[in-house]
C-alpha cells in the first residue's frame, strides 16, 4: 500500500470512529420520523416492513410537512428562486451585463428543471429534518441525458470532516459495487477483481470509497482544487485518481454545535418527546383493548368461559358468576397527555408555527404578512442553508455547464459571480423594505396635495428600480439608466424645439396681425380724409 494510500485509510478510519457515536441517534431518529428508510447500523431488506413497534405518526408526518414547508419555501419549483449578480453595482446597472446574467440565471434554471434536482432535493430535505445534516452529490451527467445529476447520499455512506473554517472540504463515502461494475467504470483492477470475473463471480460486491479532499492535502500543483480518489481499502488498491474544481458533495446542516461535525435537526432535539409519545400511545392502545375487552373473574365451577359477544355462559350452581375487572382507567386523561405531547412534536417541527398560505382565499397583503410570520420561524435556518447549500449549488451546476460550453461568455470580464434568492422565503425579508417604500410614496403624494414641491425629496426612478429588485422583476422589462437618460434628453429636445416653434409661429402671427392692423388703420384714414375733402376739390 502507497504511503498515500496509508494516510487516506487512517484519517477514514479515525473518521468512522469519531462518527460511530452518533450511529444510535442516527438509528433511532430514522426509526421514528423515517421508518422506510435504511438504518445506519444494520442493513435492511428492502421490502421490509419497519414499523412492527411503531405506534404513533406523529414525527413522521411532523418531517414530512416540515420537509415540504422547506421546498416550497426556499426552492420553489413553479417560481424562480434565485438570480445572478456580479457584485459590482455599476456592472450590474449595464444593460449588456444585466441581460447576459438573467440569461446564464435562465440556463441554469432549465438544467435544474429537466434534471432529476427537484426530486433529489426533496429527499435531502427529509433527511435534514430528521438526521440534520444532508449529503447531495453533484456530477456532470456521463448518459449525456442531462447537463447535471443530482443524488441523495445516505448518511451511513458518509462520513465528514471541517477545516478551520467549519466548513466541510473532505468526505469519505463508501458504498457497494459488483466486480462487473467496477470493470465496466475503470480499467485499472486488481487481480482479486480480474479472477472473479473470470470465474463468473462478476455480480459479487465490492466495497468502494470514494474521498474528495483539498488537493494541498493530498498532491502539490494539482489542476484541480480538490482531489477525488476512488480506492479498494480491502484490496489497497486506487482504482482511479482525478479532481473537481468545486466541491461536489453539498453537505448542509440544520443546526450545529460548535464542537461538533454532523448538524442537530429538530428530531434530534425532542427526541425525548417523541419516543414518549409512542410509548404512551403503546400504553393507550393496550388500555383501551382492556376497556373494550376486559379481563373476567368468574366463580370456579365454569369450566370453560366464552367471551364472544352474544354468547351465554351457564353455571353449575346459583352463585355462579362472571364479572369484569375494574382496572380503573381513565381513557379521557390519557388521551389528553397524548395530545399534549403530539402538540409539542409539532412545535418543534415549526408545523404549528409554519402558516399555510391558500393564495386563492387571501388577498396579496395577508399573502405577504403570512410569509413574513414563516420568515421568523425558518430564517435562522435559511442562512446556513444559504452558505451551506444553495450557494455551493448553483456556483457547482454553473461550473459544469461552463466546462459543458452551454454558458456564453460574459460581455465583460468579471471576477466572480455572487447569487441573489428571489425565493418567497428570501423576498419576504425584503418585504418590509419594499412595504416602507410603498407607504413613504404614498404618504408623500398625499401631502402634494397640499405643497407640491415636497415631491422633489424622491428619488422616483431608484425608488422603482429598487422595488423592481425586490420583486424579482425581469431586467428585459426595465431599460438601463443611460438609456433611460437619453431617451429623456431627447424628449427635453423635442420639447425645447417645439416650444421655440411655438413661440416663432406665435411672434409671426402677432407680426401678421400688428401688419393687417396697420393696413386697417391706413385705409381708414384715407377714407376718413376722402370724406373729409371739399365738393370740386
Amino acid at each position: 500500500m502507497s504511503n498515500k494510500l496509508n494516510e487516506l485509510v487512517s484519517r477514514y478510519d479515525k473518521a468512522v470512529n469519531n462518527r460511530s457515536t452518533w450511529d444510535a441517534t442516527f438509528d433511532d431518529v430514522i426509526f421514528y420520523t423515517r421508518p422506510t428508510r435504511e438504518q445506519v447500523r444494520e442493513t435492511n431488506t428492502p421490502g421490509e416492513v419497519r414499523t412492527i413497534e411503531l405506534y404513533d405518526s406523529t414525527a413522521a408526518e411532523a418531517t414530512i410537512n416540515l420537509a415540504s414547508n422547506i421546498n416550497s419555501l426556499i426552492t420553489n419549483q413553479s417560481s424562480k428562486w434565485f438570480e445572478l449578480t456580479t457584485g459590482n453595482q455599476e456592472l450590474d446597472n449595464d444593460i449588456q451585463m444585466k441581460e447576459w446574467l438573467y440569461n446564464v440565471s435562465e440556463i441554469v434554471d432549465d438544467t435544474l428543471e429537466n434534471s432529476n434536482f427537484y426530486t433529489q432535493v426533496h429527499e435531502m430535505y427529509l433527511d435534514l429534518c430528521s438526521i440534520g445534516t444532508g449529503i447531495m452529490y453533484v456530477e456532470e451527467d456521463d448518459t449525456k441525458e442531462t447537463d447535471v445529476r443530482f443524488q441523495t447520499m445516505h448518511i451511513k455512506e458518509v462520513v465528514i470532516l471541517e477545516d478551520k473554517y467549519g466548513e466541510v472540504d473532505t468526505l469519505f463515502r463508501k458504498f457497494e459495487y459488483t466486480a462487473r461494475q467496477c470493470e465496466q467504470r475503470w480499467k485499472k483492477l486488481p487481480s482479486k477483481i480480474k479472477a472473479m470475473i473470470k470465474s463468473d463471480r462478476g455480480d459479487e460486491v465490492i466495497e468502494v470509497i470514494h474521498v474528495v479532499l483539498p488537493s494541498v492535502d493530498y498532491v502539490d500543483n494539482s489542476k484541480f482544487r480538490y482531489a477525488s480518489i476512488w480506492f479498494d481499502k480491502e484490496c489497497q488498491h486506487i482504482f482511479e485518481e482525478g479532481g473537481y474544481n468545486e466541491f461536489p458533495y453539498l453537505t448542509p446542516r440544520w443546526l450545529k454545535n460548535s464542537n461538533e461535525v454532523y448538524g442537530r435537526s429538530p428530531a434530534i432535539n425532542n427526541l425525548p418527546n417523541i419516543k414518549t409519545l409512542n410509548a404512551m400511545v403503546e400504553t393507550l392502545l393496550k388500555t383501551g383493548q382492556r376497556i373494550a375487552d376486559p379481563p373476567v373473574v368468574t366463580s370456579p365451577d365454569f369450566e370453560e368461559i366464552d367471551l364472544t359477544p352474544g354468547a351465554h355462559n351457564f353455571g353449575d350452581t346459583q352463585e355462579s358468576f362472571i364479572k369484569p375487572i375494574d382496572l380503573g382507567a381513565n381513557l379521557p386523561i390519557n388521551m389528553q397527555l397524548v395530545q399534549m405531547y403530539r402538540d409539542a412534536i409539532n412545535d418543534a417541527f415549526m408545523i404549528t408555527r409554519m402558516q399555510t398560505i391558500d393564495k386563492r382565499q387571501m388577498t396579496a397583503e395577508e399573502v405577504r404578512a403570512r410569509t413574513a410570520e414563516n420568515l421568523k420561524v425558518i430564517g435562522p435556518v435559511f442562512g446556513r442553508l444559504q452558505n451551506e447549500f444553495l450557494t455551493k449549488l448553483i456556483k457547482r451546476t454553473i461550473g459544469i455547464l461552463v466546462r459543458a460550453g452551454k454558458i456564453p461568455n460574459p460581455p465583460m470580464n468579471i471576477n466572480t459571480i455572487s447569487l441573489k434568492y428571489l425565493s418567497p422565503l428570501a423576498r419576504s425579508q425584503k418585504a418590509s423594505e419594499a412595504q416602507s417604500i410603498q407607504q413613504t410614496i404614498g404618504f408623500a403624494v398625499s401631502l402634494a396635495e397640499i405643497k407640491p414641491e415636497i415631491l422633489d425629496n424622491i428619488d422616483f426612478d431608484e425608488a422603482l428600480r429598487n422595488l423592481a429588485d425586490t420583486f424579482g422583476t425581469p431586467p428585459k422589462i426595465l431599460l438601463d439608466k443611460k438609456e433611460v437618460d437619453a431617451t429623456r434628453a431627447q424628449k427635453q429636445q423635442m420639447a425645447q424645439q417645439q416650444q421655440k416653434m411655438a413661440m416663432q409661429m406665435a411672434q409671426s402671427e402677432v407680426a401678421k396681425n400688428e401688419g393687417s392692423t396697420v393696413k386697417n388703420m391706413s385705409e381708414a384714414d384715407r377714407n376718413i380724409n376722402e370724406m373729409q375733402m371739399p365738393e370740386g376739390a
